[in-house]
């Protein structure tokens, strides 16, 4: 949701029943998004949770014992990043940034000053993607459950 401004008055927005339900639908929508989440394929739960949504987006995926099972998992964006991003995971299963069904490669830092194009990211490591994406993708068959959570910020 974008916060739209209404006119001045004097100096003093106008207080109006309009201008007001604008604002607290706004503080609403970024202090309480809505969660979209899906069951892992073995066990647990991957929760999405994206709080701003114009032109800069947020998004926090918590990760409770999550495993996968034989297929890949996919946990779509509320709303679509369009140019670039920049991701910092914890414990996870390995995943991938998707966009319209076609997995696009990212920028891993590997070291300082180094890093590697590659299609996915694993436990504790941050990369650019330098595209847009509308869908977080978990690879299938994960060795082991996680509970970690993964932060992107970006455009």
């Amino acid at each position: 949701m974008v916060y739209t401004p209404t006119s001045w008055v004097n100096g003093v927005t106008a207080a109006n029943a309009a201008h007001m339900n604008n604002i607290e639908n706004w503080i609403s929508a970024t202090d309480q998004p809505a969660a979209v989440s899906v069951s892992g394929g073995s066990s647990g739960t991957a929760t999405l949770y994206q709080p701003l949504t114009g032109i800069v987006k947020i998004v926090v995926i918590a990760l409770n014992n999550f495993k996968t099972g034989g297929s890949a998992q996919n946990l779509a964006l509320t709303t679509a990043f369009t140019t670039i991003g920049y991701m910092s995971v914890t414990d996870i299963v390995p995943l991938s940034t998707v966009l319209s069904s076609v997995v696009k490669n990212m920028n891993v830092i590997t070291s300082i000053g180094s890093v590697t194009n590659n299609a996915t990211i694993s436990s504790y490591q941050t990369a650019s993607i330098p595209q847009g994406f509308d869908t977080i993708q978990f690879q299938a068959s994960a060795s082991s459950a996680h509970t970690g959570m993964v932060f992107i910020v970006g455009i």
